[in-house]
Order: C-alpha cells, then structure tokens, then sequence
C-alpha cells in the first residue's frame, strides 16, 4: 500500500508594492517605466521648499521629472514687484524706497502729499481710494462686479497708477464684486486684507483665487502701516459674527486734527462692540440703511460730516429717514454719492475739505451735502 503523503501549503509573505516594483512611475524618479505618463499624483513628498526653493507649486513633466517653473528663489526686497505671499518685510533690501519700506513690504506708490480719501460713485456699493500723506494706496472695497471700470477711470483722473493695498470690508457683492478684476489689473497689490472668514458665493470665490497667498487676515486691534504720519487701527473685525454685515472691517483713519471712520455695512450688533471715539469724517455704514448707524454709536461718534455711498433710486430704500434723522440730530452735514456724485476729502492734517461744488445728478450745480 502507498503511503500518502501530507500535503504541504506553502505560504508566501505578499510585500506591500512600491511605486517601483509596481511598475508606476512616481515623480522624480528619473523613469518613466514603459513610457507611461505621469500623471502627478506622487511627488515622493517632495515640494518647492524641499528641492531647495523658497515658495511655489512643485509640478510633474510627462518624463516623470520634477516641474521646477513655478517654483521661486526670491526673498521680500521692497518694492521689487514680486509678491510670493504675504510676509513681514525684512529691509534687507529696501533700494527702491529708503527708509519708506512699509510693515507689509511696499513702497509707496505715489508722492507723497496731503490725505485723500475718494468715495467712488459705484452706484449701490463702495469703493474707497485713501491715499496717504506718505504716498502709500488702499483701495476699500470695490463694488458690484463691472466697477473696475470706475476705480480705474478714478485713478487715471488723480494720477495714480499703483495701488499698495486692499481691503474688503465684507463678501457682500456690492463691495467685493470688482475686487478680482481691480487685483487682475494691479498684480504690483502686495497685502489683500480681509475679515479672514470665507463666504458661498461666486463673487467672493473669484476675488479669493485673485487674491491668492496675497490674503490677509485683519484682527481688531491691528494696524494697516500707511506710512509714519498717519494711522489706520482696525476697531473691529469679527469673522465670526452670525451675519456677514457685522464682520465687516472697521478703520479708523487719523492723520494730524482729522480722523475718519470707515467700517462698511456694520451694523447695530457691530457698532455695539466698539467705540469709535470722535470723528471728522464718517462713511455712514450700510449705505444710510436703518439697521446700522444707532443713535447710541452716534452719541459716541458726533461725525461732523457724514458720507453716505448710496445708489440712486436703489430698491432697498437707501438712505433711510431713520437715519439721515439720527445724522441731523448729531449736526452732521450729510453727502451723498446719489446727489453729489463722487465725494473728496483733502486733508492736511489741520483742516480739511470735501468738495466744495459738484455738479449733481439733477444737473443743478450746488454746494454739496446741502
């Protein structure tokens, strides 16, 4: 009788399968195996900063080899035109502005001269040119999307061909719809300051990737540097705020005996969470809407003119009686961008003017804000 022997299994160890002994090429590695293209989804944990750069996006060529264009080599110099992100500028190299270089590595993208501050008329919606005694430009805010036009024919008539800064006060359209073609137009922007918070719309997603690694967050409390002879303190900016209107960015400008407030569609909740201090000058939050402009903020505020940005026969009722009643009942002297189109004020630090003659929507010329 045969005997049977016992049957044997044998075992095999399965060794988890690297991108080589796979056969799938990963970038870098010098072989595309069968002359497959790479599709970039393995870098090997490689990136700009690991391959010796300074910043960038690190990419993959069809050979499996590294895509090294869109990486950069460069460090913050003032005023050098490249903006690889926000960053605190070291002054290392400040040649093209001496001892101008801002906090925020600008240079001055203008002469130097008295305040200004140009309230657009953007129709229902802001958009604000400040331009400090130091030369240094901010663009807040920038209407409804199709103003770019409008900011950009505004700042051919003042001779401004740069702008350093923006601010957004809020997502709303009527205030960031233009802001991504005015960046488009402007790549010299170096900071894009914002509430740091997000927001589900088209207008906010676009002025997002225009913005890019630019973006930064304001806190209350912060400074935007403008230049040495002015100040401009953020008194709030809550991106947490359960309406978007109450996140909005709040400024406060101060050059010399003229102060200016600036603080997009704030409304009562926000206005509560600060104090404003006596002002010169107050953009009226909210395009004159009876939910901001309280009469207990303006007990604090007592502005001695109040600049509202408002469009004509706009359906939201804009500017309310409410309002332009608390207004009067403080003595401020009220402009409208409706009636007297756009509204600029000129400071030299002991006085100030806001245009003494405009000609008007109704094509009555007068004195403005009467």
């Amino acid at each position: 009788m045969r005997s049977v022997r016992p049957l044997m299994l044998l075992t095999v160890a399965l060794l988890p399968a690297s991108n080589a002994l796979a056969g799938k090429p990963f970038c870098g590695d010098g072989n595309a195996k069968g002359g497959e293209q790479c599709d970039g989804s393995d870098l090997d944990g490689e990136s700009c900063e690991t391959l010796g750069y300074t910043g960038g996006t690190l990419g993959c060529a069809s050979d499996c080899s590294f895509d090294t264009s869109s990486c950069f080599s460069v460090t913050a110099s003032c005023g050098d035109g490249v903006v690889n992100g926000f960053e605190e500028c070291e002054a290392t190299d400040d040649s093209a502005c001496p001892g101008e270089c801002s906090d925020h590595c600008a240079c001055p993208a203008t002469s130097a001269g008295e305040l200004e501050l140009h309230v657009l008329d953007v129709g229902q919606g802001d958009a604000i040119l400040v331009i400090s005694p130091d030369g240094f430009v901010t663009l807040v805010d920038a209407g409804e999307s199709g103003q770019q036009a409008t900011v950009a024919a505004a700042m051919a008539a003042l001779g401004i061909a740069e702008i350093d800064y923006t601010v957004v006060s809020h997502f709303h359209s009527d205030h960031v719809g233009a802001m991504d073609l005015v960046l488009a137009d402007h790549p010299e922007v170096v900071a894009c300051f914002d509430h740091g918070g997000s927001y589900t719309t088209t207008q906010y997603s676009e002025y997002d990737s225009a913005a890019g690694n630019r973006r930064t967050a304001l806190s209350t409390g912060a400074f935007i540097d403008m230049g040495p002879s002015m100040t401009a303190e953020v008194l709030s900016a809550n991106s947490s705020a359960s309406l978007e209107n109450n996140r909005s960015v709040v400024l406060r400008l101060d050059y010399g005996g003229t102060s200016i407030l600036l603080g997009g569609d704030c409304e009562s909740g926000c206005e509560s969470s600060f104090d404003p201090g006596l002002v010169d000058i107050y953009k009226v939050h909210h395009h004159g809407a009876e939910t901001g402009s309280s009469a207990d903020f303006l007990a604090l505020a007592l502005p001695v003119d109040a600049l509202i940005s408002v469009g004509a026969t706009n359906g939201y009722g804009h500017p309310s009686d409410v309002t332009l009643g608390r207004l009067a009942d403080v003595g401020a002297t009220i402009w409208r961008t409706d009636l007297d189109g756009q509204l600029s004020v000129i400071s030299d630090g002991s006085a100030y003017t806001i245009n003494d003659v405009s000609e008007c929507s109704d094509g009555e010329t007068r004195s403005c804000g009467t």
